[in-house]
């Protein structure tokens, strides 16, 4: 059995062609790392500002909502008050051509 060389003699005997090939191929990676590293903030900034435009329609959505509620709530009210009015007009009426 042959004893194991530490890591560091390890590099010093690799062929030269063998380690430029490590090399290039690390700095390929690492450059498709950054790249893609790049792309995923874009994407992330991307997402960012597209829920914030979708919050900002949700609150639009909501708010309109509740103005049309309230007008329905107002209405309704309305018609209400318009129905006892008509009905103690007709009662008015009523009672007149009795009397009359």
């Amino acid at each position: 059995m042959h004893p194991r060389a530490p890591v560091s003699s390890l590099t010093l005997t690799l062929d030269p062609v063998v380690f430029q090939d490590v090399q290039k191929w690390r700095s390929n990676v690492e450059a498709q790392v950054k790249t893609c590293h790049n792309e995923l903030v874009e994407v992330k900034e991307g997402l960012a500002s597209e829920v914030q435009h979708l919050k900002s329609d949700i609150k639009e959505i909501r708010f309109a909502l509740q103005e049309e509620k309230a007008s329905s709530k107002a209405e309704q009210a309305g018609k209400t008050q318009d129905q006892v009015l008509k009905t103690d007009d007709e009662q008015t009426e009523q009672q007149t051509a009795v009397q009359a």
